[in-house]
């Protein structure tokens, strides 16, 4: 599940492996009808095969984040909600913000410039991009923001909902409880392990 990937093919491969991953996962369950697996699985599949994972001149790096460790923040920040839209000052699945994206490297659709107006609103709705975004954030602000020696899936959740300055501080309860839930699912699933 942590493997990396550095182009769509293996990226699809890997995808194909995760979902039958999570297949097993919800057959092990007690409740196989939950948010979690529904939303996620529907987060997961709904990525769009004419999307490059890299658009031409953008920068391409083995990302941090694992597949499982999006999902939980995923899970934690809007159920996998992909009918979120834009609310206010955030977008998409991962309630991404303008700063956010250009912080994360203005990640794109294929068919978008960084500089067009739209391109934020436009990769913070596509799930797969905005999970590009995400990895361009970590991958300049990773941290050890737990403060237990070790960048983890832990961190990210911070970092993503606290700020790169700002992930030490506390994590409101809500998303930390989502967030743990989703992470002790996992695990159980993987054997202890995420």
């Amino acid at each position: 599940m942590s493997e990396l990937f550095r182009n769509k093919s293996e990226f699809l491969r890997n995808l194909s492996e995760f979902i039958r991953y999570l297949s097993e996962f919800i057959t092990k369950l007690p409740n196989t009808r939950s948010k979690f697996t529904c939303y996620s699985l529907s987060f997961i599949a709904n990525s769009r095969d004419e999307l490059s994972p890299y658009p031409s001149g953008q920068q391409q790096y083995a990302p941090p984040v694992s597949e499982i460790c999006l999902g939980c923040i995923c899970e934690a920040v809007s159920n996998c909600n992909q009918s979120l839209g834009c609310v206010g000052d955030v977008c998409g699945v991962f309630k991404i913000t303008w700063p956010y994206w250009a912080d994360a490297g203005r990640p794109t659709l294929a068919q978008d410039k960084s500089e067009d107006d739209s391109a934020y609103s436009r990769c913070a709705n596509e799930p797969y991009c905005a999970a590009r975004a995400v990895q361009g954030y970590m991958a300049k602000y990773g941290q050890d923001c737990t403060g237990d020696g070790v960048i983890d899936c832990y961190d990210y959740a911070a970092l993503h909902r606290l700020g790169g300055y700002g992930c030490r501080g506390n994590l409101d309860q809500a998303y930390r409880d989502k967030f743990n839930k989703c992470m002790v699912q996992v695990a159980q699933l993987n054997g202890g392990q995420v």
